[in-house]
């Protein structure tokens, strides 16, 4: 359980690293950081080691008292509620005259698009085995469509911390995006206590969600502020992305 709790942490600061509370403004800055990389990475590589430990802790020994927990979380990393609940933003931004909702609601959308794009790529390219098939997580089958086969990463985890990371984004109060992250929480431990995912899937869920749509975000934004195209440099930190905004 100790080790559970550390990759959970590591996890917790890897996000922070990469999702400050509100959207930079700096001129020529480079995202992600290469802090943020090494945390990220070391969080998703370190997390393969909890797998069985967190199956152990989280399902094998689940109490009915969680099930109702269990249930919010799986529903809170619909990818159909959380197209849902953008659209409603949006609808709701056009029709009450206020634009920056309307507009947010697109980014959020833009956001989830590409969070769901990675993530599909890496489950038909990886194809882990679901820990409820009874097999070993590194039983692979690459390139399989087979849903069972389509464990790493976690869909729901990075449908979650993708709404998370917008509303985040969107909002300027520091509370709101630690509601919102805290549910992304929820998701991502609901996955392992249903059995259909290994820790280290939903760490990857949670780091896919958050960088996919922030880097998604910023680009919508550094284009509407007339930037430059974004330069993607390649380097021993890491990968970034620098924007320069006149």
């Amino acid at each position: 359980m100790d080790a559970l709790r550390a990759g959970s942490a590591a996890t917790i600061l890897a996000l922070a690293l990469f999702v400050p509370a509100a959207p930079a403004a700096a001129q020529e800055t480079p995202w992600p950081s290469t802090a943020g990389w090494m945390v990220a990475g070391g969080a998703v590589l370190g997390s393969f080691l909890l797998d069985q430990e967190g199956r152990d802790e989280l399902y094998l020994e689940r109490s009915d008292g969680a099930k109702t927990l269990e249930r919010v979380g799986n529903r809170l990393g619909n990818p159909l509620l959380a197209s849902s609940l953008i659209g409603l933003g949006y609808v709701a931004g056009r029709a009450s005259g206020r634009p920056g909702l309307a507009a947010g609601s697109e980014r959020a959308a833009a956001g989830l698009l590409a969070t769901g794009v990675v993530t599909q790529a890496l489950k038909w390219g990886v194809g882990r085995p679901r820990p409820d098939l009874g097999t070993d997580g590194d039983e692979l089958r690459p390139g399989s469509f087979d849903n069972d086969h389509q464990s790493w990463p976690s869909g729901h985890t990075s449908t979650a911390f993708s709404l998370a990371t917008s509303v985040a984004m969107e909002s300027d109060r520091a509370w709101v995006g630690a509601v919102a992250y805290g549910l992304a929480g929820v998701t991502a431990w609901s996955r392992i206590y249903a059995d259909r995912h290994w820790t280290s899937d939903v760490v990857a869920g949670a780091v896919i969600g958050t960088v996919a749509t922030r880097a998604t975000i910023r680009w919508l934004e550094a284009r509407q502020a007339g930037a430059v195209a974004p330069a993607l440099a390649i380097g021993p930190g890491g990968v970034t992305l620098t924007f320069s905004v006149p």
